[in-house]
């Protein structure tokens, strides 16, 4: 019997069996042969540019808009493209590979920068607005005696303003300086402040009339210009330092007062001088000062009928001479003392009724630690 090499042996050992073929599957993340890339855009052609390796385009050279944004930020008036094409161009960076964010934030910072600048010159000219309609700009040199104003904010220069509005201060007087020529800043400086200490107790005749808060200043040439454009003058001011500064005229002189209320202060003037010293200088004073002060009241011609509390006043400082003047002789009591005993004499006492009666002001408001000009 003839054996066929195709048919199986029955009495052949068992083989093994042989292990399953495992399937054929993509690599994960490689493309199928003949499938259209993931990466590329439909149909297949990769445009310039394209990186496979970051998936995305890839933009070269340097971003336009910030380019544009450092240009309009160094042109005059172009702070806003400037500020809008920087904010833009960095929106733009974050999206794309390109250079130019150095640019965008310069240009950014123009921007800004023109900004601050254009809110600071609207509120300056809105301030230089303002103080326009309400008053007129001068120079310190071109201030005039009686002139109130405010200090402006462009340089050196003064705003004058009507006295019944607020301002920082009231011209009481222009002074030649004693110099011929300028003597430099400080010795004009020095000058000025002698000459004016009289001229602004002139102008405020009324010592009562001194606030607390009234104080003097002097503007007085700091250089040859300024000497030759103020002739070698100073001007005398006087400023409230009180919060707010003030709205009416400090000025009480004999433009301002009445006929009777000048002869008065005249009249009382160095009494009023006397309050302001101390120890035995001020007993010396009023002693020698009472009998003057009753001797030009009683020759003043008054314009009416002679107040009754001027009267009154005029025989209160008869009575207190005597008084004073053994006070003034005293030189052993301790001067102390002396004012304590002479307080009912006190001679300001019915001063104040007179100028009640005389429309003048009652309390002494000034400051009576403020040494007042050797002029005086």
């Amino acid at each position: 019997m003839s054996t066929d090499d195709t048919t199986p042996n029955p009495w052949a050992a068992p083989t093994a069996p042989s292990a399953p073929t495992a399937p054929t599957v993509p690599v994960q993340g490689a493309p199928v042969q003949g499938a259209p890339s993931p990466w590329l855009p439909p149909g297949g052609s990769p445009p310039p540019g394209w990186d496979p390796r970051g998936l995305r385009p890839q933009h070269s050279g340097t971003n336009g808009l910030a380019i544009a944004s450092l240009v309009t930020g160094l042109s005059c008036c172009l702070w806003p493209a400037a500020l809008g094409l920087g904010i833009g161009a960095l929106v733009q960076l974050r999206k794309r590979h390109q250079r130019g964010k150095g640019l965008a934030i310069a240009g950014v910072a123009l921007g800004l920068l023109g900004l601050l600048v254009g809110i600071v010159s609207t509120t300056l000219v809105v301030v230089k607005g303002r103080i326009s309609l309400t008053g007129k700009t001068k120079t310190t040199e071109q201030l005039r005696v009686g002139d109130c104003f405010t200090r402006s904010p462009f340089g050196s220069q003064v705003v004058t303003v009507a006295c019944d509005m607020h301002h920082d201060a009231e011209v009481a007087a222009v002074v030649h300086l004693s110099a011929s020529s300028f003597p430099g800043s400080a010795a004009a400086q020095a000058d000025a402040q002698q000459l004016c200490d009289a001229a602004d107790f002139s102008y405020v005749y009324d010592l009562w009339a001194w606030s607390r808060t009234l104080r003097a200043g002097e503007y007085a040439p700091t250089s040859q210009a300024q000497w030759n454009t103020a002739k070698g003058t100073a001007v005398c001011y006087l400023t409230d330092s009180a919060t707010g500064g003030r709205t009416r005229p400090v000025r009480d002189d004999a433009s301002t007062l009445s006929t009777d209320q000048y002869a008065f202060l005249n009249a009382v003037h160095n009494l009023d001088l006397d309050a302001r010293l101390a120890g035995r200088d001020r007993v010396k004073a009023v002693a020698s000062d009472l009998r003057n002060a009753q001797a030009a009241l009683e020759r003043v011609r008054w314009t009416g009928a002679r107040p009754a509390a001027v009267t009154t006043y005029i025989a209160q400082l008869a009575a207190d001479q005597p008084s004073w003047q053994a006070a003034a002789q005293d030189t052993t009591t301790p001067v102390v003392q002396l004012l304590t005993r002479l307080t009912p004499q006190d001679p300001t006492v019915y001063e104040s009724a007179a100028r009640t009666a005389l429309g003048l002001p009652d309390r002494d408001g000034s400051d009576l630690t403020v040494p007042l000009p050797q002029a005086l």
